[in-house]
């Protein structure tokens, strides 16, 4: 019972949060200067920063389409097991799970999981597929689905992220 509580406690979060940082709505993708330079197997992306929880909820969701060197970087407090799911997400989305020393921890194609018609908040929400990380992590990349296949990366590959120090720091 308290599971469900919860989990309908966080879809309502959910959609408060898409109903304030909608795409379109003023809050944006940030600008080239805030975006957070990343190295992939000797590629080159710059991701959008998650670092407070409205931006981590909302996180790619909505978004019609992901640039090949675009995505979002997810930065917690604190190292835990990390989990996420494709809610109300338009496209397939590569996800790393990656460790303060920069090794990928885990990785996971996260498939599209569309709202069912007539189907409640809590219901979709607690039906959602997790994805989760294999040890506790402080930062997770989202990356455009196909990304894993194409770079042939796998677990003990390293990231190298421009400013991790600093974001760190600012996440909350």
């Amino acid at each position: 019972m308290a599971r469900r509580t919860l989990m309908v406690l966080v879809s309502m979060l959910a959609a408060l949060t898409f109903a304030v940082c909608a795409p379109g709505c003023g809050n944006g993708p940030p600008t080239d200067q805030q975006l957070v330079s990343v190295t992939i197997a000797n590629e080159r992306f710059f991701l959008e920063p998650a670092i407070d929880l409205p931006t981590r909820v909302q996180g790619l969701s909505g978004r019609a389409e992901i640039a090949r060197d675009g995505g979002m970087i997810f930065v917690f407090p604190r190292a835990s097991r990390q989990g996420f799911v494709m809610r109300d997400c338009l496209v397939p989305i590569d996800i790393l799970f990656v460790a303060d020393n920069g090794v990928i921890d885990s990785m996971h194609a996260m498939q599209i999981d569309p709202r069912q018609e007539g189907e409640s908040a809590g219901d979709y929400e607690h039906r959602l597929r997790r994805y989760m990380s294999d040890g506790r992590v402080r930062i997770a990349i989202e990356l455009a689905g196909g990304t894993i296949d194409r770079l042939n990366l796998k677990p003990s590959d390293r990231v190298s992220i421009d400013g991790l120090d600093d974001l760190k720091a600012r996440a909350r």
